[in-house]
């Protein structure tokens, strides 16, 4: 699994809201959200523009403006932040595991992928902003 820069500043970013959240219905300027994620304000502008594009969080212009989030923490996974940013959040050769076949005598490998992205797939809807915000373990389990 690979987590580009965005997707990871992306997911900070939303934590930093779903915590100001709690707090009330103020936006959280950019600026602001930058410092507190540990996020480029440049680079996190377009990543705000994205995810707004993408109906995760709202915007308000002018000096009491800012971000918030379209709903509440406990609606929104990591799952829904990196397929906001990045797309699909398993590919294999640039494809999904559900698009791609193989001849028979490797199509076992077929479902190690698609036993994979339901594993992954999974772990980041489990893994709620609220969950987060709060420094909540997402799956208890031992292996």
């Amino acid at each position: 699994m690979k987590i580009s820069a965005k997707a990871d500043y992306a997911v900070r970013a939303m934590i930093v809201l779903a915590r100001r959240h709690t707090r009330g219905p103020e936006p959280v300027k950019t600026e602001e959200m930058a410092r507190a994620a540990g996020v480029p304000a440049k680079f996190l502008e377009a990543i705000l523009a994205q995810l707004k594009r993408e109906g995760l969080v709202t915007s308000k212009r002018g000096a009491e403006g800012g971000y918030r989030l379209t709903r509440s923490p406990d609606a929104l996974s990591v799952a829904d932040i990196l397929r906001a940013v990045d797309g699909p959040l398993a590919l294999v050769a640039g494809h999904t595991p559900s698009e791609i076949s193989y001849p028979p005598e490797t199509a076992a490998l077929s479902t190690v992928w698609t036993e994979a992205e339901q594993v992954l797939t999974e772990t980041l809807e489990a893994a709620t902003l609220d969950r987060l915000s709060r420094g909540v373990a997402v799956l208890d389990f031992q292996i």
